[in-house]
């Protein structure tokens, strides 16, 4: 049988669905969509391309229907949380340019993110869990390296590295943002040069309440139509209403290559799980929370089905691929998957290991997406494909690590030919119990 991920004609957005040929995606990265769609388009840059045509290039690349894209956005918070802060980036600096100022952008991991008429700005939105009411509270600490106070105090930013002004939205309607001086900003308590992260302020009788002339704006025109969806005629409507933002700010936004992180870091890791739950729900299989099936480590699997035969969970966990080109090698070329935490450490510690113990799971599910498929595929002289494939690896045929030998080995890797056994057919289909989740 054919693993293809197939949805009905009924799922498939008409409205947005223009025809396009195959794509030369490349490993699917964000850099390689926006080549493939300039590559396509005949154009230098994607400002020549109409929003419906950029959505297609990205449902293009995951086989997905631009109500799936909508949904994998709306649904996965990790995802809305980074859409978020770059889409304020973005409505702030429209809304400067609009009335005729320059913006310089700054990359990297820095304490800036932005330079207007020479002030240095780190632009925020607010912790949802910690803003209610007058009260806004935002996140200041570092992104990458120390993890938390507890491993390093140089989780937090130090102001002398900071920006001059943090700007952090309050609420886009009615349109509301702080401007608060790095000296302004509140310390922890064990080192006074260290910003407070989080920290929460009263923000509608703050003196930084829109206070545009702190950075040297005297006058602005704030238009809503830079920001503001139009409710019924958005392209990605769920993810539309979640942030409160037109489509096309969400679309660009995820189309930057500086944003990489969105896509190849964060929206294809969630893809893999939402295709193969869909394809499952294909057949009419039940997908279960682990959660609600065992109380230990049910954080450890992504989902669990129950045997038609017998009842019993089984637990698996869904991954994707590492990639290294060096891994292509005609017949001999190489499958690695990382099987281990994205935090913690090499060790047998029982809660603080980021090796899965080989109780964890049954099957180790490997989703290769349509663009790494293709590469495959290419490889063994396979026609040209562009599907998902899914396959259900048994947890007894994993490699162990060789010194925690009750753990999983923190990489398996695997020839793509040998891959093929277990590559998921009606047999497995047949083992899992039926009917309404």
């Amino acid at each position: 049988m054919s693993d293809k991920v197939n949805f009905s004609s009924n799922n498939i957005d008409q409205n947005y669905s223009i025809e396009i040929s195959e794509f030369e995606f490349g490993t699917g990265r964000i850099a390689d969509i926006i080549r493939a769609l300039k590559d396509y388009y005949g154009v230098e840059s994607l400002e020549n391309l109409t929003h419906s045509q950029k959505l297609d290039g990205l449902c293009k690349a995951l086989q997905f229907t631009p109500s799936q894209l909508d949904r994998l956005i709306a649904q996965n918070s990790p995802v809305l949380r980074t859409i978020k802060g770059h889409a304020f980036e973005r409505v702030f600096d429209e809304i400067l340019k609009m009335n005729g100022y320059e913006v310089t952008e700054v990359g990297g991991d820095s304490g800036v993110d932005r330079i207007v008429n020479n002030k240095t700005l780190q632009l925020k939105t607010p912790n949802k869990a910690g803003t209610k009411e007058n009260v806004v509270e935002y996140k200041t600490h570092k992104t990458h390296g120390a993890k938390s106070e507890r491993e390093s105090l140089d989780y937090y930013y130090s102001k002398e590295d900071f920006a001059d002004y943090l700007v952090g939205l309050v609420s886009y309607e009615p349109f509301n943002i702080l401007f608060i001086p790095r000296e302004e900003l509140p310390t922890i308590s064990k080192d006074s040069s260290k910003i407070k992260s989080p920290f929460k302020v009263e923000w509608d009788s703050n003196p930084g309440l829109n206070s545009f002339k702190s950075i040297g704006i005297d006058n602005i025109v704030i238009s809503e139509k830079i920001y503001k969806p139009a409710h019924g005629n958005e392209l990605l409507p769920l993810s539309s209403r979640k942030l409160q933002l037109k489509s096309e700010i969400i679309i660009d936004v995820i189309l930057n290559e500086s944003n990489f992180r969105i896509w190849d870091m964060n929206m294809r890791g969630f893809a893999r799980e939402m295709a193969f739950v869909e394809y499952l729900s294909s057949f009419g299989i039940r997908v279960f929370n682990p959660a609600n099936c065992r109380k230990e480590r049910a954080d450890k699997a992504d989902i669990a089905l129950k045997s038609a035969q017998n009842g019993n969970f089984s637990f698996l966990q869904i991954k994707g691929i590492t990639l290294d080109l060096d891994n292509f090698r005609g017949r001999e070329s190489i499958v690695d998957v990382e099987t281990q935490l994205s935090r913690g450490r090499v060790n047998d510690h029982p809660t603080q290991s980021r090796l899965y113990l080989e109780t964890d799971f049954d099957y180790l599910i490997v989703c290769i997406d349509p663009c790494y498929s293709k590469l495959y595929s290419k490889e063994i002289g396979k026609p040209n494909c562009f599907d998902w494939e899914f396959y259900a690896i048994p947890n007894n045929v994993l490699e162990r690590h060789p010194k925690y030998t009750r753990r999983i080995k923190s990489h398996q890797k695997i020839k793509y030919v040998e891959l093929q056994r277990y590559r998921i057919d009606d047999t497995w289909i047949n083992l899992w119990e039926k009917g309404a989740n």
